[in-house]
């Protein structure tokens, strides 16, 4: 998978009505690869991997849907720093994407799928250590709780008014971001999982480091 440069990432935009300079299109990758995984850090997830992690645990464990909670504070945080609608609707979209290799979020199945599992994701037992985190990498702190009827709202408020809209087509392009998010993610989880992933992951993480080399 090639991933554009940001100078023709910011041509691409530009050509689409969206005037994003190359400095900038950076900080928001960047904002979204930070982001992207700060869902795992939930009460219901970590709790339940302190439980896998016993010996009596169940090892199937997952962080299933975490990319909407990291989403919605992605969302939130790009409000506080006054980013501009059109630069959160882009990293909101990236985040929210990042596992659309399973689940794809503009399509309207999941929706339903995941109200019968989650209403609220409470962030009690690491929400310190999160903002900590937040505060000194993304240079501010927003309110972490998240409720599944708050991740539809901003969801079905960028479907209804942006992907649908006739005429705007630069919101697309939040694949350039989605891109090298993705390709993070897999080299992480490579560098972290690689003895427990399956052969056809493994290669496929294989063939994607030698493609970036």
């Amino acid at each position: 998978m090639a991933v554009p440069h940001v100078g023709v990432m910011s041509m691409r935009f530009r050509s689409l009505g969206l005037n994003l300079e190359p400095d900038r299109i950076t900080m928001l990758i960047r904002h979204a690869a930070l982001v992207h995984d700060i869902g795992k850090g939930a009460d219901q997830y970590q709790r339940r991997l302190d439980s896998a992690c016993l010996p009596t645990g169940d090892k199937r464990f997952s962080f299933i849907f975490h990319e909407v909670p990291s989403a919605v504070i992605s969302w939130r945080l790009c409000q506080e720093l006054k980013w501009k609608e059109e630069e959160r609707i882009l990293v909101f979209l990236a985040v929210l994407q990042h596992s659309s290799a399973m689940r794809d979020w503009l399509a309207k199945g999941p929706i339903r799928e995941l109200e019968k599992m989650f209403r609220f994701w409470s962030f009690h037992d690491h929400g310190v250590e999160i903002s900590r985190f937040m505060n000194t990498h993304l240079g501010s702190v927003v309110e972490l709780g998240v409720e599944a009827q708050e991740a539809r709202d901003i969801m079905e408020g960028v479907t209804n008014k942006w992907l649908r809209r006739h005429g705007i087509t630069w919101v697309k392009l939040y694949c350039f971001l989605l891109a090298p998010v993705v390709v993070g993610d897999n080299l992480d989880a490579y560098e972290e999982r690689k003895d427990n992933l399956s052969e056809g992951r493994k290669w496929f993480v294989e063939e994607l480091s030698e493609a970036l080399a």
